[in-house]
């Protein structure tokens, strides 16, 4: 299939018929290994930034004293993934995140969005 518009037709007429058909990385059978690779990335480079930066010690340590070092290591790797997903959201380079700050673009807090009161 060279153009979109054969890829459209080809995946409705297999809607059509109510057909299931796996696509690109999950037909290979590979998606769960591929999922626990980038898991394992995550929690690697949360545990860096654990050791880099102040703040994130701070709630890591926190955590791991009310919940444990395990549960808290996936915590603060979630927390980092959620950072992440809203800096490609954006579109902004982390230097633009630690300018505006965590809540920026939140009503209320004065950064970022800014209400239109005329």
């Amino acid at each position: 299939m060279q153009h979109r518009e054969e890829a459209e037709k080809f995946y409705r007429d297999l809607a059509a018929q109510a057909t299931k058909v796996r696509v690109g990385m999950e037909a290979s059978g590979q998606a769960r290994w591929f999922e626990r690779l980038l898991g394992e990335f995550l929690v690697e480079a949360a545990q860096v930034t654990v050791r880099s930066d102040a703040e994130w010690r701070n709630k890591f340590v926190h955590l791991a004293m009310r919940r444990g070092r395990k549960i808290a290591k996936v915590a603060m790797a979630r927390r980092l993934a959620v950072r992440l997903y809203w800096l490609w959201r954006q579109g902004w380079d982390y230097q633009q995140f630690m300018k505006l700050g965590p809540h920026a673009g939140k009503p209320g807090t004065g950064v970022g969005v800014q209400l239109n009161t005329e």
